[in-house]
């Protein structure tokens, strides 16, 4: 049973009738259970500042009722960092942030914004500081920008499954549902292809695997295997001129960032070396970023 007042929470456990969970805030609730008609009560904050942050709630609720839990914000700022390391913050206000992606003028931020409702995506101008929501169902994530920088891609629950939508960027219109997680698969990111005329996305499959695929956004609308086997394969990224492929994989035993042609002609090539996720491409296409741990490769 779906209870929304549980709703981007992560529960804890059952003690004396109530559920005890934390919500995505870091605020530690119980909520009246009664597990003969499955009804749910008013909920009760018990707690504040409990670290929380997506998947990660370092809380843990034993049989007998004792809770052991780490207690601290995890607040951040979104800062911009030039060739020299110099940082220098986009956003004014600390938050729960994820997936920062500026517009493709450099003039909008998209990012994923965790809180007392859950995740959802908003938009900010950066000149003005001006912040508006996006996204108001379900948990929605990993914003991404389209070419043009008129709509944004992002990956959402607001069906019963994780799916992939387009939305206009200033809210102008409706959601549009672009591919739906099937019932073995389950998308958890995608991006545009350079041109707009396609998606590539990642799917987690049944035996745990990750595959990268590619959605054809005219036409035949069948997605086009682009990663599949048995290694784990994500954060895809094309080059600006539509020619190479970026993305993770753990086929060395770790995740290691490599590059091989989107055709799937020709070998692929390590960039990384000691670790490396989350690659981008510089906008003229001669160099790649990439996180390694802490650092900024």
């Amino acid at each position: 049973k779906v209870f929304p007042t549980l709703a981007g929470s992560r529960v804890l456990g059952l003690m004396e009738g109530y559920l005890v969970f934390v919500r995505s805030d870091g605020a530690l609730m119980a909520v009246p259970f009664d597990a003969r008609t499955w009804q749910v009560g008013v909920p009760l904050q018990i707690l504040d500042s409990v670290t929380s942050r997506w998947w990660l709630t370092p809380a843990a609720l034993s049989p007998s009722g004792s809770l052991l839990y780490q207690r601290g914000g995890m607040a951040s700022r979104v800062v911009r960092v030039d060739e020299r390391g110099t940082a220098r913050p986009l956003l004014e206000a600390p938050g729960l942030y994820n997936h920062p992606r500026l517009s493709p003028d450099g003039r909008r931020l998209a990012i994923e914004v965790q809180d007392s409702r859950g995740n959802n995506i908003w938009v900010t101008d950066l000149a003005s500081q001006a912040t508006e929501r996006l996204t108001r169902e379900g948990v929605s994530e990993r914003p991404e920008w389209s070419p043009d920088g008129r709509r944004l891609l992002y990956v959402s629950s607001g069906t019963n499954a994780n799916s992939l939508w387009l939305q206009p960027a200033d809210g102008s219109g409706p959601a549009e549902l672009l591919l739906e997680s099937a019932t073995t698969t389950t998308i958890r990111e995608g991006v545009f292809a350079p041109d707009g005329r396609g998606v590539l996305f990642r799917q987690d499959t049944p035996d745990s695997n990750r595959d990268v695929l590619l959605l054809p956004l005219a036409g035949d609308r069948t997605p086009v295997p682009l990663l599949t086997s048995i290694d784990d394969d994500k954060h895809p990224r094309v080059s600006p001129d539509g020619r190479w492929l970026a993305y993770v994989s753990n086929r060395s035993g770790s995740e290691e960032v490599y590059v091989r042609p989107i055709s799937g002609a020709g070998a692929r090539v390590s960039v990384s070396s000691g670790g490396g996720s989350e690659p981008l491409w510089a906008p003229d296409g001669t160099r790649i970023f990439y996180r390694a741990g802490a650092r900024l490769v």
